[in-house]
């Protein structure tokens, strides 16, 4: 028969439950912790929520213990994954999971377009604009790294066109939005973000334009005769493939430029930029003059794009910088995948069998670990893949 020889350690582990949910209005996620011995092994998503931007914090209170930590995962604006970081320790009763509430879009009560670009071109503010995607354009992971939350346009045939309307054009406005330049040294010139063109909307609307490498960033619009707001950065502002975020400000009088929330361009003393009458806005490509299509597209990503109908404050412009890069803090979650079960007190020569079992309790159950090996020494060890397993107690006995 079968002797115990020794029982090795408990192991708890980041466990990962996944629940998908499809999103529409802002909604608070909610889950429940698992607990096991004491420790909070696990939580699991009861109800996604919707409308999350980006992945909220989680907190774990009550229970008696102390020491728990755990990370939310967003797809879509849904919760599908928390994952525990820390299991914690001395909790007598299950602790509460709270998720924070989604967060609305900065200054929501002055936008006019919000464009969160999160798998689909569509228009989430107040007027429900008609997008346009033109030419495709690849979905891939956003600021945060969540998938298929950004648009990746080619710089060769693919913009997004918002057909006129002339509520795009308030007399004092905010152009916000995140874009990862996909190449910087390009001598062709590319526009970012544009309205009007040069025949039917001649010297009306306004231009963003890399003129990379010679002029770098530009930003300019019109009075309806000829240039008004001229504001240009160095391209040094920008690294290729890396996210930032570009913000415009328009008073009637004067304009700023805000990359990663610094201003690093302003101008005053100037008058009313002349609205658009009838061509449509383009993010990613310049119109043609005589509006048969598009061209000097802008190889770039999107994310997050915003029209306000106000010339936001300094401090408004930092706060949403800040707001909307909070995603891109580095966190660290620890998920182990293997761990080295360490035999010791072998017999050279014995046969043994590693076995584990989910629970002490008895009658305990025991399920063997591969095959029965023979020790050719005192010690030994085996490395078992634990990922999903959540407990495992280990334990090496003597066979016949």
């Amino acid at each position: 028969m079968k002797q115990h020889k020794n029982l090795y350690g408990v192991l708890s582990l980041a466990l990962v439950l996944l629940f998908g949910l499809s999103a529409n209005a802002q909604q608070t996620a909610t889950a429940t912790a698992t607990l096991f011995n004491g420790f909070v092994v696990g939580i699991t998503v009861t109800d996604g929520g919707s409308g999350y931007g980006w992945a909220p914090y989680v907190t774990i209170t009550g229970g008696g213990g102390t020491g728990a930590g755990a990370y939310a995962t967003i797809s879509n604006g849904v919760v599908t994954a928390i994952t525990v970081t820390n299991a914690g320790s001395g909790y007598t009763s299950t602790p509460q999971v709270l998720v924070a509430a989604p967060a609305t879009t900065p200054f929501s009560s002055s936008l006019i377009l919000d464009l969160p670009l999160d798998g689909s071109a569509v228009d989430v503010g107040p007027n429900d604009f008609t997008v346009i995607n033109n030419g495709g354009g690849t979905w891939v992971p956003n600021r945060f790294s969540q998938a298929n939350s950004a648009l990746a346009l080619n710089g060769v045939n693919q913009n997004i066109e918002i057909p006129y309307d002339a509520r795009l054009y308030p007399d004092e406005f905010t152009l916000s939005g995140w874009f990862n330049f996909q190449q910087l040294t390009s001598p062709n010139e590319s526009v970012l973000w544009e309205s009007g063109n040069a025949s039917s909307d001649a010297w009306r609307g306004f231009q963003m334009t890399l003129y990379a490498p010679g002029y770098g960033f530009i930003y300019q619009d019109y009075t309806g005769s000829g240039f008004n707001a001229y504001l240009s950065v160095g391209i040094t502002n920008f690294v290729g493939n890396e996210w930032c975020q570009i913000v415009v400000t328009r008073t009637s009088n004067s304009a700023e430029l805000f990359v990663n929330g610094v201003k690093v361009a302003s101008q005053t003393g100037l008058t009313p930029y002349a609205k658009p009458q009838v061509t449509s806005m383009s993010l990613g490509a310049d119109n043609a003059a005589s509006g048969s299509g598009f061209y000097d597209f802008c190889p770039v990503t999107l994310d997050t794009v915003h029209i306000y109908n106000r010339a936001l404050a300094d401090s408004e412009v930092n706060s949403l910088y800040t707001n909307e890069v909070a995603g891109l803090v580095p966190t660290v979650g620890v998920v182990i995948k293997t761990i080295r079960i360490n035999m010791m007190q072998l017999v050279p020569g014995q046969t043994y069998q590693l076995e584990t079992s989910t629970n002490l309790s008895s009658p305990s159950s025991w399920t063997d670990v591969s095959v029965p090996f023979v020790a050719t020494n005192s010690t030994a060890y085996y490395d078992v893949d634990i990922i999903g397993t959540a407990i495992g107690f280990f334990q090496v006995v003597e066979l016949p």
